[in-house]
């Protein structure tokens, strides 16, 4: 009868841990993202629900699964000073075949452009060659109020600025 006991407890030992409820790390949010490098794991999501939250004197604690496995130690405000924007001129408005895009200083960085129409779809997108003056080809397009998004992104600071213009093509 001992050694029935002694079995039982066994098998009962082994069906408890085996069958043991695992955690895994998932998120339910509308996107998000993980990547990996030899020294950096980066994982982001959007959309998450938090549920809630509570501050102590020992720290932060969240519900939720997906959670930051760093401590942050310092934050600090580091200014960014923003890169000077050019002046930016487009002609003519309104135009028929050509849209000329005129700087008052040469480009550093990078700037693409995008025309959308009145409906808020692309209809062009493209790149700006180096320069103080580009001209945008606008013939194949039909008439209309349209909005032309300038954006230049900073080869040094990463740091993005747009400019919009509204524009009649006819």
């Amino acid at each position: 009868m001992n050694r029935l006991h002694v079995i039982i407890v066994i098998l009962m030992f082994l069906v408890f841990t085996s069958n043991g409820q695992s955690l895994d790390l998932w998120v339910i949010g509308s996107g998000g993202e993980t990547t990996v490098s030899e020294k950096v794991n980066l994982q982001w999501t959007l959309g998450e629900i938090q549920v809630s939250s509570i501050r102590t004197s020992k720290g932060l604690y969240t519900e939720g699964f997906h959670q930051p496995y760093i401590q942050v130690i310092n934050i600090s405000n580091i200014a960014i000073p923003l890169p000077q924007q050019p002046d930016i001129k487009v002609f003519p408005n309104p135009a028929s075949t050509e849209l000329i895009i005129a700087f008052d200083q040469k480009l550093s960085g990078e700037y693409e452009y995008s025309l959308f129409n009145s409906g808020g779809k692309v209809a062009d997108f493209g790149r700006l060659d180096f320069g103080l003056q580009t001209t945008l080809d606008v013939s194949r397009h039909i008439p209309g109020t349209y909005w032309l998004q300038l954006i230049h992104t900073d080869i040094i600071t990463q740091v993005k600025q747009t400019t919009n213009f509204q524009i009649i093509l006819q």
